[in-house]
C-alpha cells in the first residue's frame, strides 16, 4: 500500500510542480507519528497505518475542498484494489480519514490518534514551507497559514501532544 500510495503522491506532485514531495513531507511523518501514537494508545495499529497513509487521496487531482471525503472514499477503492475486503476495517479506516475534516468529530480512538498524526505532520515537519515555495504570492501565503497553524493546533485530540506541540505553535504563531 504504501509504494502504492507514494506513486499516486509523486505522479501529482510532478504534474502540479517539478518536484515530488508530499508524500515524505506530510504522509510518511502523519504515519510514523500515527504509528507511535496508536502504541502509545493501545489502538489498532492496522487501521491507523492505513488511514494515515490514505488520509490525503482526495486532493489528488482534486483541491482541498471536502477533501477529506473523497480521501475516505479513494481509500475504500485502494484497499479494496489491494485485496482487503474486511468492512469493518475498511469502515473503520474511513471513520479516522473522515475525523482529519477540521470541523468533523473524532468517533473513536482511532480517528483522535489519526487526526492528532495529521495535524502535527504539518506542524512538525517542512509541510508549511513547502507549502510557501507553491504559493504564488506571499500575502495569500500568510493568510492561508495563519488560518492553518490555528485550525492544525485545534485539531489535536490528546492533552500530552497539545502540551508537547505548544512551543512549536506559539512559535509558528509569531512568524506572521
Amino acid at each position: 500500500m504504501r509504494r502504492k500510495v507514494r506513486a499516486l503522491f509523486d505522479e501529482a506532485d510532478l504534474r502540479v510542480g517539478r518536484e515530488k514531495w508530499y508524500f515524505d513531507v506530510h504522509v510518511l511523518p502523519c504515519t510514523s507519528i500515527g504509528l507511535k501514537l496508536a502504541k502509545e494508545y493501545g489502538v489498532d495499529e492496522q487501521v491507523v497505518e492505513a488511514a494515515c497513509l490514505l488520509h490525503d487521496v482526495g486532493l489528488i487531482g482534486s483541491g482541498t475542498e471536502n477533501h477529506e471525503k473523497r480521501s475516505a472514499i479513494r481509500a475504500a477503492e485502494l484497499l479494496k484494489e489491494a485485496g482487503i475486503n474486511d468492512e469493518k476495517f475498511v469502515s473503520s479506516v474511513q471513520d479516522a480519514i473522515a475525523s482529519t475534516a477540521l470541523e468533523q468529530k473524532p468517533h473513536n480512538i482511532e480517528s483522535k490518534v489519526v487526526r492528532t498524526a495529521d495535524a502535527m505532520a504539518h506542524m512538525t515537519t517542512l509541510h508549511y514551507y513547502w507549502k510557501a515555495h507553491l504559493k504564488k504570492d506571499f500575502k495569500d501565503f500568510e493568510s492561508w497559514f495563519k488560518k492553518k497553524i490555528e485550525k492544525d493546533y485545534a485539531k489535536i485530540c490528546f492533552k500530552k501532544q497539545k502540551k508537547e506541540l505548544q512551543p512549536a505553535y506559539a512559535y509558528l504563531k509569531k512568524l506572521f
